[in-house]
């Protein structure tokens, strides 16, 4: 690392006779010790603390925290109340009271920090998005309910397959559980057959016994992409 000072400045310096190494070294660790600097991003704002002492709640911070919106997700590092040194994330939860989720890590870690951040508001708006499920299955019939969020809603005309190899007149609904299982519904348009409920461990173990069309839908409400290979 090169540093560049003014003459007079590097004149005295060589008078006294003083380590530049030492001086440059401590001068960075107390603007170290100070800095309070907000980064910008898309959707989290990332305040870098470098004093472990400093609560991360920048709401307790004498003044607040000037341009730094609190309502908003903000990763922080600094000293956690009950893990330590790390990073925190606050962010609002159901009742848009400010909660907390903690993330190890030294403040070099700031980009894996923030990839965990954003996986965990993901998880958290999954979460609240969830709602009571019930279905028919069986026959005589019988309702069955569970805690999740619809990623195929099923449909008797929109949620059919043209796969080769099922039945045309067969539905499906795909849901994510609230324990992160898929749920698959699968009923028939005519009631040629009692509805029925399986669940897997995940999506690509549901594949085996789901058409891909159907799969590939489930998969875009969760953010992915999936291919549809044809034989043609």
């Amino acid at each position: 690392m090169n540093i560049s000072v003014p003459d007079e400045l590097a004149e005295q310096v060589r008078q006294r006779d003083l380590p530049i190494s030492a001086i440059c070294q401590r001068a960075l660790r107390d603007e170290l010790a100070r800095l309070q600097a907000v980064e910008r991003t898309d959707d989290i704002q990332i305040v870098y603390l470098a004093d472990l002492n400093i609560d991360p709640d920048p709401s307790t911070w004498p003044g607040g925290f000037e341009a730094f919106d609190a309502t908003k997700p903000h990763l922080v590092y600094g000293r956690h109340h009950e893990h330590g040194g790390g990073w925190t994330l606050w962010y609002q939860d159901g009742d848009e009271n400010m909660t907390d989720h903690f993330i190890p890590g030294v403040v070099e870690d700031v980009f894996p920090a923030l990839r965990q951040a954003r996986g965990w508001l993901q998880l958290v708006d999954g979460e609240r998005q969830m709602a009571k499920i019930t279905v028919d299955v069986g026959d005589p019939s019988l309702t069955v309910g569970f805690t999740g969020r619809w990623l195929v809603d099923p449909d008797s005309d929109e949620t059919r397959t043209a796969e080769p190899g099922y039945d045309a007149g067969a539905y499906w609904g795909i849901a994510l559980t609230r324990r992160g299982r898929i749920a698959v519904y699968t009923a028939h348009c005519n009631d040629g057959w009692p509805a029925h409920l399986e669940d897997y461990d995940s999506l690509d173990q549901a594949a085996n016994h789901v058409p891909a069309d159907i799969i590939a839908m489930a998969a875009r409400e969760l953010g992915e992409e999936r291919v549809l290979w044809r034989d043609i």
